[in-house]
């Protein structure tokens, strides 16, 4: 597979007048600091050149698709498109991701003097013609594609996902103007952190349980993985409310090497968390506790020794996180190319 050496974020993107005018598309290019440009209605010469490439996809990929529905109704016939269509969104989103690195880059194009599009972009890149943007940073994407959700800041801080967050920030506000909302990002692939909007700018706001074994897990942690946790904690244990945090600790090492044995598996898996998927989450997350690590021995009342607590077993937590079931895998790819 073709590397991609050359990483950076666009200046500029052109689009049409679709669905690409959403708030939610054109606020995410603004907290990427990325400029938008529209071609005009009902001109589809202005866009000759994505149109080509539309063209060239259809004939050089997608017609070797299994469920491809051609141009239209007579080309098609009686092609049972719908008996055909197997591929996964993922499976498919892999296939046009290999098309164009390894095939449409490595192609020689006319309009380019018969080099190929991987050829002029190292051209240009070793004459400094096109500088490129650094990719955003981890605290910009959360920004600009994390779930906008309203949260109520406490003197606890914010809660999300039944983990609670904190800052000094924060903690002043509070003291300030008391309980009230504010708005929330929320990343799936990094519930560590979110980010908070105060006073028209953004903050970042840690776990806080940042010091301790679950904060360290917690760091750069899936929602995916910290919901299968829980899930296999509660099963361990259907009556207890509270878990020490090394019992998380441990339960969130064993889902990170199951859910790491997964991706092997898929390459890529899917993970739609939507912000109605993050509420009804949620409703399931509000009885589950983690609490701190409690001593295992105490000081006798007459100074003389300690007494160990003893703590509840958990059992079968690793058993349970194995026989959780896999990932939805997302609808079947008709064939039909969009765009």
């Amino acid at each position: 597979m073709t590397p991609w050496w050359h990483h950076g974020k666009p200046e500029n993107l052109v689009t049409d007048n679709g669905v690409f005018r959403s708030i939610e598309f054109t606020d995410t290019c603004a907290n990427l600091g990325i400029g938008l440009l529209r071609t005009f209605a009902g001109a589809p010469g202005m866009r000759g050149m994505i149109e080509r490439l539309f063209r060239t996809a259809i004939m050089s990929l997608f017609s070797r698709l299994s469920g491809r529905v051609f141009s239209n109704v007579l080309e098609r016939g009686d092609h049972p498109s719908e008996e055909r269509a197997c591929l996964t969104t993922e499976q498919l989103g892999y296939a046009i991701v290999r098309w164009v690195v390894d095939i449409y880059h490595n192609t020689p194009h006319e309009g380019l003097g018969g080099l190929t599009p991987l050829q002029q972009w190292s051209r240009d890149m070793e004459d400094g013609n096109y500088p490129l943007h650094a990719l955003p940073t981890r605290a910009t994407t959360r920004i600009a594609f994390g779930v906008p959700i309203i949260r109520q800041l406490s003197k606890t801080g914010i809660t999300v996902g039944g983990i609670r967050y904190h800052d000094e920030v924060l903690a002043h506000r509070h003291l300030s103007y008391g309980d009230h909302d504010v708005e929330v990002r929320w990343d799936h692939t990094d519930i560590g952190r979110i980010a908070v909007c105060v006073e028209n700018r953004w903050i970042e706001a840690r776990s806080v349980h940042r010091n301790g074994l679950l904060g360290q897990a917690l760091d750069g942690l899936s929602a995916a993985e910290w919901d299968a946790s829980v899930r296999a904690l509660r099963a361990s244990d259907p009556k207890r409310k509270a878990f020490d945090e090394s019992v998380v600790h441990a339960a969130i090492k064993d889902i990170q090497a199951m859910n790491h044995r997964q991706q092997l598996e898929y390459q890529v898996i899917n993970q739609d968390w939507s912000k109605e998927r993050v509420l009804a989450r949620e409703e399931v997350m509000m009885s589950f506790e983690v609490r701190p690590d409690t001593p295992r021995t105490h000081q006798t009342a007459d100074n003389y020794g300690r007494t160990i607590q003893p703590r509840a077993p958990m059992e079968n937590v690793g058993s349970e996180a194995a026989a959780l079931p896999k990932p939805d895998r997302g609808p079947k790819f008709d064939g039909k190319a969009k765009g």
